[in-house]
């Protein structure tokens, strides 16, 4: 959790950054970090849905750039 931490502490260095975190790893839904992770992500406004979601967010996310 620390380096996932990290992770997002680096992608946003300064008040003009912006970045996306897309997270398509199974493994985040291992009964460990199932809890943890969305936790985590959170704090940085995250969400999630199923792919046509995920996907569309993206684009407005990277338009609006």
């Amino acid at each position: 959790m620390i380096k996932f931490r990290q992770g997002f502490g680096r992608l946003i260095r300064s008040r003009d950054d912006r970045g996306a975190v897309l997270i398509l790893d199974r493994r985040v839904t291992n009964k460990g970090l199932r809890e943890d992770i969305p936790a985590v992500a959170a704090e940085y406004g995250a969400g999630r849905g199923n792919s046509d979601e995920v996907f569309k967010k993206m684009e407005a996310f990277f338009d609006g750039m």
